[in-house]
């Protein structure tokens, strides 16, 4: 790791993390220092609790991208950019939600419980669950076989 005046930078093997002292706010790149995916700089995450419901939002910058929600379970996958959807499993079904984007990364959300990717400018870019806390891996990978290689590690 790097501990540099304004940010802490961590680097693996296949992702580097710029975190920001200030924000909290972190930056995404593979591992060449190519940007991935940036956190919004103001509240970068936010736990509301509203109605009783404690949700959990993480706000990102999707920049000139595709996002899928892909088919799980022999479901077919859903669009996202530009969107709003429910991305949680249902009914019998154990899989995470799982976002995937065309610039080398994935995003699993841990949580059975009900989650939302939102794309829409109006709104903000995020990913909401009805949890306390924020919890999601993120998977890089030159190619989504590799993304999806990764995540089934995971499981």
């Amino acid at each position: 790791y790097k501990d540099l005046s304004a940010y802490v930078e961590v680097t693996t093997d296949d992702v580097i993390l710029r975190v920001d002292k200030k924000s909290g706010a972190i930056t995404y790149m593979d591992d060449n220092g190519k940007i991935l995916l940036v956190e919004r700089a103001n509240e970068c995450r936010v736990i509301s609790d509203a109605a009783g419901k404690t949700k959990a939002w993480q706000f990102f910058e999707f920049r000139k991208q595709q996002l899928y929600s892909p088919g799980m379970g022999g479901k077919e996958g859903l669009q996202l950019t530009g969107k709003a959807y429910y991305i949680s499993a249902s009914g019998d079904d154990k899989e995470l939600p799982f976002i995937l984007s065309d610039k080398g990364y994935g995003i699993l959300i841990a949580s059975d419980k009900p989650a939302v990717c939102c794309d829409i400018p109006a709104y903000g870019s995020y990913f909401a669950v009805e949890e306390e806390q924020i919890d999601f891996y993120f998977i890089a990978g030159k190619n989504s076989q590799s993304i999806f290689g990764n995540y089934n590690k995971l499981l």
